[in-house]
């Protein structure tokens, strides 16, 4: 590759992450939010925080791709993501307490059918970059006479 197209991934990957941030702070920047992330337990600060390293690990996906490194960060992401719905689904469980009743709901199978697409992602990458370890090219050189 270039130069140029170097430069111009790096561009574009800055790009993307800059728009990534602007529209979390932008959302995040919405009382409404707040409040909804508090009635579910969340603390904002945390989910702006996982969101944004998803973006910008997205981003640099882009940029190192066809890359080991590339698919390593591709794997970082599945990861977050799936660390990421546990903690926002609190592991499978929801209790709230409506007119002194407690009310529990458990939805494990649901949540590993959430993070299985990602769980195979990951599988794959990581299957991905154990193949392309073992199957380098072989060079042979004629010497001509």
């Amino acid at each position: 590759m270039k130069l140029t197209d170097y430069i111009e991934k790096i561009a574009i990957s800055a790009i993307k992450i800059a728009i990534y941030v602007i529209a979390i702070t932008y959302i995040f920047s919405i009382p409404m939010i707040h409040s909804l992330l508090y009635s579910i337990n969340l603390e904002p600060q945390s989910f702006m925080t996982y969101l944004i390293i998803i973006a910008v690990l997205s981003a640099l996906t882009s940029l190192l791709e066809n890359n080991i490194l590339g698919t390593i960060i591709s794997i970082a992401i599945d990861i977050a993501f799936i660390i990421y719905l546990i903690i926002i689904t609190s592991a499978g469980i929801y209790k709230t307490t409506y007119q002194g009743f407690i009310i529990e709901a458990r939805y494990p199978t649901l949540l590993f059918i959430m993070i299985l697409p990602l769980l195979t992602s990951a599988i794959g990458n990581v299957w991905k970059i154990i193949h392309k370890s073992t199957t380098k090219p072989i060079k042979t050189y004629e010497k001509i006479p």
